[in-house]
């Protein structure tokens, strides 16, 4: 799922996720943005390098596994490159494999 509406281009977070038919509706337009859960393919790369354009490109190819940008969970407290942004990329493994 996107904060990145393809509909209207809002940038949105607060998206309402619909489990019937596995929908994200964006608060602004109300577009029903339909998305797989797994198995998951996550896009990083430095800010404005067109990460968020390749993953809408992405997704509306993709048919059998789920495309996200890494900076939907980014936070200011991620940001210690002493430890190579350890916590920030352990967040994705603890959001998407608990568990690990």
């Amino acid at each position: 799922m996107f904060n990145v509406c393809p509909n209207c281009g809002e940038y949105r977070a607060d998206k309402i996720i619909v489990p019937e038919g596995a929908y994200a509706v964006c608060p602004s337009c109300e577009y029903h943005h339909k998305f797989l859960r797994l198995p998951l393919f996550v896009l990083t790369g430095a800010s404005g390098a067109g990460k968020t354009s390749t993953c809408l490109a992405l997704a509306a190819k993709a048919q059998d596994f789920v495309v996200m940008e890494s900076d939907i969970l980014w936070r200011d407290e991620f940001n210690k490159p002493a430890t190579d942004y350890r916590s920030y990329r352990e967040t994705w493994l603890q959001e998407h494999f608990p568990g690990r």
